[in-house]
């Protein structure tokens, strides 16, 4: 990463490698979640303090999104308050998860295990 000229190197499948700006570059993330989620939407919202909630979102503007929750509970939010959910886990990552089987807000956290075989994560909660 050049940030002084913001550019990073890539190299590609092909062998091919050069450095480009920074707005060429993206990650690519399937659209469909990997992992499905408590109640079938692929983002998150901090709702507030260590609260979030699935939910839907329209774009407003280049910054504000309207977020839905998964209850009905509608809110107006920049996108840095927006995640992404579905994604699959590695160790050390920050999370979200739910605490308990009958809350409905996630928690955020970090992944410290996965357990494959059981098909379990450990998580430990930020609080």
């Amino acid at each position: 990463v050049d940030t002084a000229n913001r550019k990073i190197f890539v190299k590609f499948d092909d062998g091919n490698e050069d450095w480009l700006p920074w707005d060429w570059v993206h990650a690519r993330e399937s659209v469909t979640p990997v992992i499905p989620t408590r109640y079938g939407l692929k983002h998150a919202i901090h709702w507030d303090q260590n609260r979030f909630f699935e939910g839907s979102y329209t774009t407003v503007d280049n910054i504000n999104l309207h977020f839905v929750a998964h209850d009905g509970d509608k809110r107006t939010v920049k996108g840095s308050d927006v995640y992404k959910l579905g994604l699959p886990p590695h160790v050390d990552a920050a999370c979200l998860a739910y605490r308990l089987a009958e809350k409905t807000n996630l928690n955020p956290g970090k992944v410290v295990q996965l357990d494959n075989a059981n098909q379990r994560i450990f998580v430990k909660f930020d609080d």
